[in-house]
């Protein structure tokens, strides 16, 4: 019986290895992209890629310290999925400019009916379709009328900007900036929410943006397996 039980134990062990293992080799399964491309990067970690160090230096912080680093392109992994990031301007143009019909698609972090479906999230033909339906709304006439809401808001901001940057609430004000100028462009809405942050519309707004660093990890992790399924 003690034999049997050791064998056991052995077995139980062997199994627990293995499955280590499979999850740490499953967790740096592409990190091999960019060195194959011969693209310098900062090193991944199984599993997270470079979202730690992303979390612990802070998001704009990280991006402006690999730039130092590893120049103006490189590579580097949300989770397991690998990113090239361009910072030089030329790069950037033909990119999103001259070549933008080959790079309409873009990273999907929500497996959601609606929002996949969104100009943010559109792919492909739906995409191209969203934006024959949106390039009447960008005309030199309607962009005037927007600039005049826009620059409304605007005051708004340089009015209370003074008063709550002493108080370390800049963030807060600009975040509501970014609503004011969505309410009253695409909705035709003022609400000045940097003096009414209770209003019905903003509170909603504020919940469609509010989201932690770990609520998209998962998906970032597996988001392979699940564009696959």
């Amino acid at each position: 019986m003690d034999v049997l039980g050791l064998t056991n134990y052995a077995t139980t062990l062997a199994l627990v290895a293995v499955l280590i293992l499979t999850l740490y080799l499953f967790g740096r399964r592409n990190f091999s992209y960019f060195k194959n491309l011969g693209l310098s990067g900062p090193e991944p970690i199984s599993h997270f890629g470079n979202l730690m160090e992303m979390k612990n230096l802070g998001f704009t912080k990280a991006f402006k310290y690999w730039r130092e680093i590893y120049g103006d392109i490189y590579g580097m992994y949300f989770g397991v999925v690998p990113n090239c990031v361009v910072s030089d301007p030329e790069f950037i143009q033909e990119v999103l400019v001259k070549k933008f019909s080959n790079f309409v698609n873009r990273t999907l972090f929500e497996q959601d009916e609606i929002a996949n479906v969104g100009l943010a999230s559109a792919r492909d033909d739906h995409w191209k379709y969203l934006r024959t339906v949106l390039t009447p709304s960008f005309t030199s006439h309607q962009m005037r009328a927007m600039n005049t809401m826009i620059q409304t808001c605007a005051d708004n901001l340089v009015e209370n900007i003074d008063k709550l940057a002493e108080n370390g609430e800049v963030k807060k004000l600009f975040s509501a900036y970014t609503i004011d100028v969505i309410a009253a462009t695409g909705l035709g809405i003022m609400v000045n929410s940097q003096k009414n942050p209770d209003d019905p519309l903003v509170t909603k707004a504020k919940d469609v943006f509010k989201f932690s660093f770990f609520q998209p990890l998962i998906l970032l992790l597996f988001c392979r397996l699940l564009e696959n399924s």
